[in-house]
Formats: C-alpha cells, structure tokens, sequence
C-alpha cells in the first residue's frame, strides 16, 4: 500500500519537483526477559494478564536504573513504552511497601487522564488484597474532593506545577500525609519546560524540593538536542539517560520536494 502511494508520488505531476529521497530500513525490536529482570512475582502475573511477554530493552535499562535510585531521564521516541518504564520500578516498591507516594507531573490535563488510565488498567491486574490507586488533582477537583484525596492519599498522585503552586506549597498541612512518604516525582514532557515557561518552572520546583530535599527524579521527554543539559539545570540533579531505543521500528520513506 506505502509502495504504490510512493509511486504515484513520484510519477505525478510533481516528480520533478522531487529533491530528496531516502528510505530508512525496519529495526527489530530488542527484547528483554522481564522474568530475568523484574523481581517481583506478583509483576509476572500483571504482565502475563496484560498480554506483555517481554520488556524492550531501554524499558528493563529504565526498571535497574529507577530501583537502584537513579535519577533517571527517558528520551525515546513517541510510542516506545516510556510509561512502562516508571510505572515497573515504581509498582514494584509500592508493592513492597505500602507507604511509598509518587507524584505524576504533566504539561496537560489529557496526559494526566491517559497516565491515571494506564497506571489503573495495569494496576488492576495485580494480584493484590488492596489495590494500588492513582487520583487526579488539578484545577477541576474540587475542594471538597481535593480534601478527601489527601485525607488518605492513594499511592499516586496526577497533577501538575500550577497545583504546585497555588495549592501544595501554601497548603502544606492538609498535603502532609502525602508529602511525608513521597519518594518519587516523574515529571513528562520535560522538554515543554523551556523559555519563560521554564524559568518559572525552575524556580517553582527548586521551592518545592525545599519541602522534599530527597525526592528520586524520572524524567521523560521526546527526542530533543540537549536532554540531559535540560533536565539537569531544571532540576539540579545528575541523571542516568536512557536514550537507546529497544522498540521496533518500520520502514520509513522520507520524500522532500521543493515547490518551486
């Protein structure tokens, strides 16, 4: 179907227009054994009901590097599995022990609903008495709702640097029970926080780190030029970068034409 569509480009009425042409071969994927890497049993299980047979191998890179206590930055393509990457290292501990927060930061609100879908959907398969849970507080929960998510925070929290800033820092008292065992901030997007954004981003975080000095960074971001230049003056820290993708990848044809 890709082949005839390149052909009828090429034999129409604007061949002659065309400059550039390069097609990119397919890469198979580079596949881990989860069952070797992943310690957890009851992690076996979920994956097994959720139809994973292996991890790619930038996805067990990222589960080593985030249980080892890593700050860890993620920059593979668009649909490689990035979340896996986190959610693994992160369920496990909280698996281990019950207490362990984590706080899920995204630019916008439809990321935050497709995380907290994620994170449930796999969450649901794991063969657990209680339930790892995941709530969403941004501008649209209400106070009410908002007190009653962190009267007894679930293990995560969606949200973003506005309800950083006009909620938790001035907040502190009613976002203890959260703060007091929070040990993981995964930050997406990371290269939206730039410019103007960014600065205040910057100084934002840096006043939030205040209350929670000992926080573990995952960070993840589309390919950019200078990641780890990014997410290390944002934040302070020195990261592992996992740059490697272990994903397939189909053939692409790249066809420039000039208009002239």
């Amino acid at each position: 179907m890709i082949d005839n569509v390149i052909r009828y480009i090429k034999n129409g009425k604007f061949s002659s227009n065309l400059v550039f042409e390069r097609e990119i071969s397919p890469k198979p994927p580079a596949l881990v054994d989860y069952k070797e890497n992943v310690e957890s049993l009851l992690l076996h299980s979920a994956l097994e009901k959720f139809g994973i047979k292996s991890l790619y191998s930038h996805q067990a890179d990222a589960y080593q590097a985030i249980k080892s206590g890593r700050d860890t930055l993620i920059t593979t393509p668009a649909a490689s599995g990035k979340t896996l990457c986190y959610n693994l290292p992160i369920m496990e501990d909280m698996i281990n022990n019950p207490s362990v927060k984590a706080l899920y930061l995204f630019p916008i609100k439809a990321l935050g609903y497709d995380q907290k879908k994620a994170f449930e959907t796999l969450a649901e398969q794991i063969p657990l008495g209680e339930k790892l849970t995941a709530e969403i507080v941004d501008g649209d929960t209400g106070k009410q709702n908002r007190r009653k998510i962190l009267k007894t925070p679930p293990n995560v929290i969606i949200s973003n640097l506005d309800i950083i800033h006009y909620s938790m820092l001035p907040g502190i008292s009613e976002w203890r029970n959260f703060l007091d065992n929070l040990k993981y901030v995964v930050i997406d997007e990371i290269h939206t926080y730039k410019g103007i954004f960014g600065t205040q981003a910057y100084n934002l975080l840096q006043r939030f780190l205040r209350l929670v000095p000992n926080v573990q960074f995952v960070c993840a971001s589309a390919t950019i030029g200078n990641p780890v230049d990014l997410v290390e003056n944002f934040t302070g820290r020195k990261f592992y970068h996992i740059n490697k993708n272990g994903a397939e990848r189909g053939k692409k044809n790249v066809l420039i034409f000039n208009p002239d």
